[in-house]
């Protein structure tokens, strides 16, 4: 079982859309989606790419979650130790939030 917020580290991996990061400066935006669309492939391409990296990071996390445990897994449970830790982080994260506020 994964753990509760799986699906929301899932979902955020697979809807990266880099056309709509902003930035603290409106022309460099605007030179930046230049430079996007005129680059072959354009968004489709790069956030392929990124998505890509994103799930080879928390797949990198699930094995080193699974090695420290000395446990010999395969790829898909390593990924699905790697979007398990992160759920759990944005679990702890929310909890500090709440205790903050109290």
């Amino acid at each position: 079982l994964l753990a509760a917020g799986s699906s929301i580290v899932v979902d955020a991996l697979c809807s990266v859309d880099l056309q709509h990061a902003e930035c603290s400066k409106a022309a460099d935006r605007e030179g930046i989606l230049a430079a996007v669309h005129a680059a072959p492939g354009g968004f489709g391409e790069l956030n392929a790419r990124v998505r890509a990296l994103l799930w080879a990071a928390v797949e990198e996390q699930g094995w080193r979650a699974v090695s420290a445990a000395g446990l010999s897994l395969s790829r898909d449970d390593a990924l699905a130790a790697g979007v398990h830790t992160a759920a759990l982080l944005l679990q702890r994260e929310e909890a500090g939030r709440a205790e903050a506020l109290v």
